[in-house]
């Protein structure tokens, strides 16, 4: 028989202490569903299931995923794609049928002219395009590749945002048949810096 703070177990000390360490995984793990966005959750969950190698003991592994459960859940940034283009730019239709096809949501507000939500979100003029989009806190300038936006997002580089300056032929949104012009995807920041993040070849 052993004794534990809860109460008593009369089963077998072996058996006792299993029991303890089974219950004490259940809630790391229960845990771990309601904060799955903090990243130092699996970093304590696997130092409490390490029995080689203990880099926290049991009792500051539970009393660190409680203190995690008093503080409010972290919001993971917005996934919608947020578009604003005039109503007749049909290729800008074509885009928002892109990214939807890519699993991404959008809501699309048609406006009079869009050059005033570039300043807004701190697009630079000589990479404008046809339209501007927003998501998960980045400025998204034109007919930019799903692939491009998901990378983005996954990377979450130090940036404005992404653009795909111009109108290029063969790029999402403009597509002519099989064939694309050569361009390039820009990463952009707040300080003017412009860096290549992708490159599409003619073909």
């Amino acid at each position: 028989m052993c004794g534990i703070r809860t109460g008593t177990c009369f089963e077998s000390p072996n058996r006792c202490v299993r029991s303890r360490r089974t219950a004490l995984d259940d809630l790391l793990t229960g845990m771990l569903v309601f904060h799955e966005h903090l990243p130092v959750l699996p970093e304590i969950i696997a130092a409490s299931r390490d029995n080689r190698s203990m880099m926290m003991p049991r009792r500051r592994a539970l009393g660190a995923v409680l203190m995690l459960a008093a503080l409010p859940a972290y919001a993971a940034p917005d996934s919608t794609v947020h578009v604003y283009k005039t109503a007749t730019c049909g290729c800008c239709g074509k885009w928002v049928e892109h990214m939807r096809a890519n699993g991404f949501k959008v809501e699309v507000t048609n406006v009079e002219n869009t050059a005033e939500y570039r300043r807004k979100f701190g697009v630079p003029e000589e990479l404008q395009s046809c339209h501007t989009a927003t998501v998960g806190g980045y400025a998204l300038e034109g007919h930019v590749p799903a692939a491009d936006v998901q990378k983005l997002l996954k990377t979450r580089p130090r940036a404005k945002g992404l653009a795909a300056p111009g109108m290029p032929m063969g790029s999402p949104g403009m597509e002519n048949g099989a064939s694309r012009q050569a361009y390039s995807v820009v990463l952009f920041d707040e300080a003017g810096v412009n860096s290549v993040f992708s490159r599409y070849p003619a073909k």
